[in-house]
């Protein structure tokens, strides 16, 4: 179970950095002309536009967050299951005593004399 956290851990954080990195490259790129040194152009003369795959970001974002999100879950979901189990063990003793189902098992119990 350890093994399995880890590696979709790092698998998560390596799609994290490829989020940030195809955000960074979601942008058009202007390329300017410039004139002789006297007379430079001020408005960008060609647009290049950013990759098909950069605008992707978003879902490599989302499913990056998820396996993290997966991975960090199994991990408390065991804890939580083991620590949710003894408190209905306990709330089942404490509801058996309280109604008079069963006699409490934190009584003393001596022999009739």
């Amino acid at each position: 179970m350890d093994k399995l956290k880890i590696v979709l851990t790092i698998s998560s954080i390596i799609l994290l950095g490829l989020a940030v990195y195809l955000h960074s490259i979601d942008h058009p790129t202007f390329l300017t002309e410039h004139g002789p040194y006297w007379m430079p152009l001020a408005h960008p003369s060609r647009m290049i536009p950013p990759p098909w795959y950069a605008n992707l970001w978003i879902e490599v974002l989302t499913t990056s967050f998820v396996i993290l999100f997966i991975s960090w879950h199994m991990e408390f979901y065991h804890s939580f299951r083991i620590l949710y189990k003894s408190f209905r063990v306990l709330y089942k003793k404490w509801y058996n005593y309280e109604f008079g189902e069963q006699k409490s098992p934190f009584e003393i119990h001596r022999p009739e004399e």
